[in-house]
């Protein structure tokens, strides 16, 4: 006698919540998105869905660290980081706004407006020189 059983595949259980890494609250998971860990359930609650002071502060910087890498492709990473380090100095209200030159064409201006937004402008300066004579 041949003892084959057929066995199904077990589904691991679906994760139905994940909790934020920075205020501990739990944040129910839609059925539309599925999770293989729990880790990666509490990464989602806390990068996406919590409103904790934290968690946005966290959303802003990883925004704000994209849109330098984005304007200031052209310098080597060592300045990037510098942008990205005055960039939490005044999102954490140490400084109202940063002026850094980078050279002698090109400038970055980090602050924060009116509306609490972080403004980060590349300031190219361009001069056209003829000589007549």
């Amino acid at each position: 006698m041949n003892d084959e059983r057929i066995t199904a595949p077990v589904e691991s259980p679906r994760i139905e919540s994940g909790m934020c890494l920075y205020c501990g609250q739990i944040h129910n998971v839609p059925f539309t998105v599925s999770f293989s860990s729990e880790a990666e359930a509490n990464k989602w609650a806390s990068e996406e869905k919590c409103d904790c002071p934290e968690a946005k502060r966290q959303r802003v910087l990883r925004r704000a660290d994209a849109k330098i890498e984005e304007l200031f492709v052209e310098f080597d990473e060592d300045v990037r980081d510098v942008l990205k380090s005055n960039v939490r100095a005044v999102i954490d209200g140490a400084v109202e706004a940063v002026t850094v030159r980078l050279d002698c064409y090109t400038g970055a201006k980090i602050g924060e407006n009116s509306k609490g937004l972080i403004i980060i402008s590349k300031i190219r300066k361009t001069t056209k020189q003829e000589e007549i004579g």
